[in-house]
């Protein structure tokens, strides 16, 4: 028979381990988030070469994350937006995918490709510098309309 005594120990003890798992989990998360640094670092201390490094940080991030997929994108001081780098993605059609192909093929050649500023949730996001999380964007107040065909 069980004593209170014993129930305390058990679940103190599964406390401890749950806290060490998570304490354990946070280090290799810090390491892997130091060596994606680090990895950019170096590959511009060697290479120079921005659109490397923007791979680099685009496709840690994106593994960092457990993302389906990433991208970089820079504002400048009017107010415009440039794709910098994007993440290979899983399109579920042909025409989509050539599409993305070409403006990823764009990107790769003159390091960056502008973007129309409409009002969504990816401008309102960058423009406003906000965090936004979302697990259904249609249901979000900024959702603009529909994403291009096959889009993940």
């Amino acid at each position: 028979m069980s004593t209170s005594f014993e129930h305390d120990r058990t679940s103190n003890i599964d406390e401890e381990r749950e806290a060490r798992r998570v304490a354990e989990e946070e280090v290799r998360r810090h390491q892997a988030i130091t060596k994606l640094v680090a990895d950019s670092t170096l590959e511009y201390l060697v290479t120079k070469d921005t659109r490397r490094i923007n791979e680099i940080i685009v496709e840690g991030t994106v593994r960092l994350m457990n993302a389906e997929f990433g991208a970089l994108f820079q504002c400048d001081e009017q107010g415009g937006l440039s794709l910098r780098c994007v993440s290979a993605m899983a399109w579920s059609s042909a025409k989509s995918l050539e599409s993305f192909e070409s403006i990823r093929s764009q990107v790769k050649r003159e390091g960056t490709v502008p973007l129309a500023m409409d009002a969504n949730l990816l401008t309102k996001a960058l423009k406003h510098t906000e965090a936004l999380v979302t697990n259904d964007a249609s249901q979000h107040p900024a959702w603009a309309g529909s994403l291009p065909e096959g889009h993940p």
